[in-house]
């Protein structure tokens, strides 16, 4: 009777092992099914044969709106740290004040350096280094809204006490709807091109499936101008500083599928 047992016991686990291994087997041979069916998905939707990429620019032209400049006073080296701090503060108070009468709105006034350094004497024996004095530097950076006064900016700051005048930069306020202009004309040119590489190649192109957009590159002009204190003599006319054009544009790569 145990023998029976014993023998029914062995039969069941063999039975159990047997349903064991064969479900191992069917998970086994599925996968590589699943790996040969990726394989060959992942050929055929992403094999660079079936793709074509084609790239063109747009480029759109607009007259500058805005121009920044950059005034600055430097001092003559003073025995005394505060009287060059004094006369570069009455000179620069000047100057922000004629601008505001200007019609240079405060928020478009900003302060981008201010320093007080020693002016040293070097003994020609080369002995030890002595401070002769102080002097000043302070730079203040404006945005003109109107460039018809860049001109009269020049001139009125240098008459007051502006003996650092910096570069003229030329930008664009709405860059943002340049940029849309710029990608969409980059876009339509894509598409023109991919027409005339079907005629040209007898392909057939299908839908778009991928579209990438380089940075954007915007030609900012700048005017470099600088005046020493030979500029403090009083300037009877204004300069002419011209915009002339900015440029925008965007690079466009589209990804077809070819049929």
């Amino acid at each position: 009777m145990e023998e029976e047992k014993k023998q029914d016991c062995i039969k069941n686990y063999n039975s159990k092992l047997n349903c064991w291994n064969r479900f191992l087997t069917l998970i086994l041979i599925l996968g590589v099914i699943g790996l040969g069916v990726v394989s060959i998905l992942k050929d055929k939707l992403f094999n660079d044969n079936n793709l074509v990429s084609i790239s063109a620019e747009g480029r759109v032209f607009a007259k500058p709106d805005i121009a920044t400049i950059k005034l600055g006073i430097k001092t003559e080296v003073k025995k005394e740290a505060q009287l060059a701090v004094k006369e570069g503060a009455d000179k620069m108070n000047n100057i922000i004040e004629q601008m505001k009468k200007m019609e240079i709105e405060e928020k478009d006034i900003k302060t981008t350096a201010y320093s007080v350094n020693p002016s040293y004497v070097y003994p020609r024996d080369g002995g030890r280094a002595t401070i002769a004095g102080y002097e000043l530097y302070q730079e203040i950076t404006i945005k003109i809204r109107n460039l018809d006064k860049i001109g009269d900016v020049i001139k009125e700051s240098a008459n007051i006490g502006a003996n650092q005048i910096g570069n003229v930069a030329f930008t664009i306020d709405d860059q943002e709807g340049l940029k849309a202009l710029a990608r969409a004309e980059a876009i339509k040119n894509a598409k023109e091109k991919a027409r005339q590489m079907e005629k040209e190649s007898g392909i057939k192109l299908g839908k778009i499936i991928g579209v990438y957009e380089n940075d954007y590159y915007q030609a900012c002009e700048t005017v470099n101008l600088a005046m020493g204190v030979a500029g403090l003599n009083k300037a009877e006319s204004s300069p002419i500083i011209n915009s002339g054009e900015s440029e925008v544009s965007s690079n466009i790569t589209l990804t077809y599928k070819v049929k």
